[in-house]
């Protein structure tokens, strides 16, 4: 089994939960949390970031809580843990329709929906569109600088390996 076959059932697993949960919409599947967790941490559970992000999602202790030292990775409990989050941050933005809703979420699991949320208000005052991930790229670095480059391609990463996988192309 490749690797980044290993953890699929516990994608659908979580995915089925939370798209219960948070009612998501039909715009993505559980897929998206594997092309997710490829640009996380190359499916490798052991992971550890230079923030102190651990795991195949990445997260960190704030976003975990409670039994983050003993959980973090635990393959199960990280995926369920960020699908979570992700469902979480999905449901904040309900402007946002489709597949754009689901790139405000993943670029909030990345740079903290706190940055996307102030540059929906820069986008607000400067009289534009608020609910299209176009936008928020391009106020994004006016906010956080060089670090809006790496939440940018993150999301277009991601969207660019999901297309090719729901195609067959990966």
């Amino acid at each position: 089994m490749r690797d980044q076959d290993r953890y699929d059932s516990l994608i659908q697993w979580a995915w089925e939960n939370a798209a219960h949960a948070y009612q998501f919409d039909q715009s993505v599947d559980w897929r998206l949390v594997k092309c997710q967790i490829r640009a996380e941490s190359g499916f490798r559970p052991d992971v550890v970031s230079s923030q102190g992000a651990r795991g195949l999602l990445q997260i960190v202790s704030g976003t975990w809580g409670d039994g983050f030292e003993a959980d973090a990775f635990n393959p199960e409990k990280n995926i369920k843990k960020g699908v979570d989050y992700l469902g979480r941050l999905w449901a904040m933005f309900k402007e946002e329709q489709g597949v754009e809703r689901w790139r405000f979420a993943t670029g909030s699991f990345n740079c903290g929906p706190g940055w996307v949320i102030k540059s929906q208000a820069l986008l607000k005052v400067r009289g534009r569109p608020t609910d299209t991930w176009e936008g928020i790229a391009d106020v994004l670095p006016q906010l956080t600088g060089v670090n809006a480059q790496q939440t940018i391609e993150y999301v277009n990463k991601i969207f660019r390996w999901y297309g090719n996988l729901c195609r067959g192309a990966e």
